[in-house]
């Protein structure tokens, strides 16, 4: 949705229009100009204007501007001004901060660089209404001649008033102002018509004999395969495989929804749907790891491959989009949002009653090794987040400020949102403390179990049986140590020492292979196919709720090993009564994969926290009634605004309200904001830009 343009010099004063070898020149001095240029930092935005040119003189009747476009026309405007925006293009300057700053739903960004004599205007998903044609007719009839007239305060401030008629549907003609004023008329527009028609072609011509002439000069024009279109592949196949794994983890809650509200007949094609969905994902995910696995594929497989992994994925978009539309019409929330509303309450207090056990469980696990609890930490904070925003956004559509309408249907899919959210996050506590207290009340039973038969294998080996395999003995006491160890460990991680002891117990088994009955040995074996299957499903849990409670910042590596994961744990269990060796193989290749999936996860959640300005201070956070242990001041602050990119999916979902969950870090306190949960389906946003 990006677009450079270049404006006539009518906007600068020239008399005459450039002439086709000026433009050339022109733009190979922007090449130059650009590739001395140094990469700008994209900046926060704290404030609804934030001026780093100097340039803003009366602030007060910009501000004012901006607060009459929210209040009338519930739009949230932020404006930055800069110097420069470097190397980038405004436009892809817009889109960077807006991301940077979680914009979203009905946020909008205006952008002017100084130095640049450039300009865009970011809109957020929810902000439909403004057409692009209406944002190019916005910049060339209302902000730009304001700007080339050094009238910065006048430009930012009619942008805000044409943008609020925008809003409001008060479409102006084609060819005249959004302003109101007589936009095409005298010479300045004719100028900037006549400028249009002609200069566009131009500079057209102007980069295609540029681009050539670069081409030529590095030895001659490429064919498409040279020119990237696999790698142009790969990124789509990779950003639609999020974009799908996305919507179908929506769905599945979306089912849970219709399920409450609507008869198993009209329920039933929208399950059936998503069951196929899934078919098809996982197709989609098992190709992703041939991909990435370590035998190489030719040019020609690999494009074959990511075509089936696209076609896969589309076909999954497509029965989910078909079936969230019929669900819709169902629904028909501007009938049934007011019962919704008033049934909300109780879902939001039955999820909120769950946060004293929630709290216990969590304390409970402070008590072993801190690897144990890293999948749920903050998790407590953030679902109480979402249950406070939950619960003032239905107040506010319940009791509405006097004068104002409330939005019936938004509070209702919010509040849906953040419970269903709040639930995953409380949920995966509560299963990691099943799997902690499971492994618990095994561990001392394994050990025994280990010291026994490896006891039994030494007295075997002392008679000097053949078969007895020295080295594995060694490894089984080897392993029985370190699990003993781990026990007697101050916080001890109970999962770590049950692996051990059962690997040692499974090695002292294969050590008295040749001299078991059969029928013992099969009842080993099967004992080792349980333990390495329950250790599978629960590094699987483990790894599931973590990528679903912080999906926004993870991407799609590890969840695919999250999906293979899944695929072997199903395969092993569907092995055992055939073959119980391989379903332990099976099993035990799960496990591995699961844990690489919560590994790479939990790294690329840091990787975007610091990305986003985050400290690398980590801390545990009880929701209320707890003294935090001592932390990084210096993280807390600098993480304060990056808490809305990670802690909360879309921004400006609500009107007045901040961005994030309360602009805090992830698990760190804080008041819930608005915006800080998904906006409906299609929030994105789109930025143009051009040159006064």
């Amino acid at each position: 949705m990006m677009r450079v343009r270049q404006w006539p010099p009518s906007w600068l004063g020239a008399p005459a229009l450039l002439g086709a070898p000026a433009l050339l020149g022109a733009l190979l001095v922007a090449l130059a100009v650009s590739s001395g240029a140094h990469a700008q930092e994209v900046p926060r935005v704290n404030e609804r204007v934030t001026d780093q040119a100097g340039v803003i003189k009366d602030l007060a009747r910009v501000e004012a501007a901006i607060e009459a476009l929210e209040h009338d026309h519930n739009v949230q405007l932020w404006v930055l001004v800069v110097e420069t925006t470097g190397t980038e293009t405004v436009t892809g300057y817009a889109d960077a901060v807006a991301e940077a700053n979680s914009f979203g739903g009905n946020d909008a960004l205006l952008i002017v660089a100084i130095a640049d004599r450039s300009d865009a205007l970011w809109v957020g998903g929810m902000l439909d209404a403004v057409t692009d044609e209406e944002i190019d007719r916005l910049l060339t009839t209302v902000l730009e001649p304001r700007l080339a007239d050094g009238e910065f305060e006048a430009a930012v401030a009619d942008l805000a008033s044409g943008l609020g008629r925008v809003v409001a549907g008060e479409l102006a003609e084609p060819g005249s102002a959004v302003d109101g004023s007589d936009g095409g008329g005298g010479a300045g527009g004719l100028l900037t018509f006549l400028a249009f028609i002609i200069g566009v072609p131009l500079a057209i011509a102007g980069i295609v004999k540029a681009s050539r002439f670069f081409r030529r000069g590095s030895g001659g024009e490429k064919t498409g395969a040279e020119q990237g279109q696999p790698a142009d592949l790969d990124q789509r196949a990779n950003a639609l495989l999020l974009e799908t794994d996305d919507a179908l983890r929506e769905a599945e809650q979306e089912l849970g929804f219709a399920e409450a509200q609507f008869s198993e007949a009209d329920v039933a094609p929208f399950r059936q749907a998503l069951e196929e969905a899934r078919v098809e994902i996982r197709a989609a995910f098992e190709l992703r790891q041939t991909l990435d696995d370590s035998e190489p594929e030719s040019a020609s497989e690999r494009q074959q491959l990511l075509g089936e992994l696209v076609a896969h994925a589309e076909k999954a978009n497509a029965l989910l989009d078909a079936e969230h539309g019929r669900i819709e019409q169902l629904r028909n929330l501007e009938k049934t949002a007011p019962q919704l509303l008033s049934a909300l309450p109780d879902r939001i207090g039955e999820a909120a009653a769950r946060l004293p056990e929630a709290e216990r469980q969590y304390s409970w696990l402070q008590g072993f090794a801190e690897p144990l609890s890293e999948p749920v930490e903050g998790s407590l904070v953030e679902a109480q987040k979402r249950i406070e925003f939950a619960r003032e956004t239905v107040q506010e559509a319940l009791n509405p400020a006097e004068g104002e309408a409330p939005n019936v249907v938004m509070a209702v899919r919010l509040a849906q949102a953040a419970v269903a959210e709040a639930t995953v996050l409380l949920d995966g506590v509560a299963q990691l403390e099943a799997t902690v207290r499971a492994a618990e009340s095994a561990l001392q039973t394994e050990i025994a179990a280990a010291a026994s038969d490896l006891e039994a294998a030494r007295r075997v080996a002392a008679e000097g049986s053949a078969g007895i395999a020295t080295d594995d003995l060694a490894r089984s006491e080897a392993l029985l140590e370190s699990a003993r160890r781990e026990v007697a460990a101050q916080r001890p991680n109970v999962l770590a020492a049950l692996q051990q002891a059962q690997e040692a117990n499974r090695l002292a088994d294969a050590a008295l292979v040749t001299v078991r009955e059969a029928e013992e040995q099969g009842k080993r074996t099967a004992a080792a196919f349980t333990a390495s299957l329950q250790r599978a499903a629960s590094a699987y849990e483990r790894a599931n709720n973590y990528i679903a409670g912080r999906r926004q910042a993870v991407g799609e590596e590890p969840r695919t090993r999250l999906r293979e994961a899944q695929r072997h744990l199903e395969l092993s269990r569907s092995l055992a009564a055939v073959d119980v060796v391989k379903a332990t193989a099976e099993a035990e290749l799960s496990e591995r994969l699961a844990q690489e999936a919560l590994t790479r996860a939990q790294e690329e959640f840091e990787e975007r926290r610091h990305s986003m300005g985050e400290g690398s201070g980590r801390e545990r956070q009880h929701p209320r009634g707890r003294e935090p242990r001592p932390r990084d001041r210096a993280a807390d602050a600098s993480g304060s605004m990056a808490g809305g990119a990670i802690g909360g999916v879309f921004a400006g979902a609500m009107r007045g309200r901040g961005t994030g969950f309360g602009g805090t870090a992830w698990g760190q306190p804080g008041r819930v904001e608005g915006g800080a949960l998904p906006a409906p389906p299609g929030d994105g946003g789109r930025s143009r830009g051009g040159r006064w």
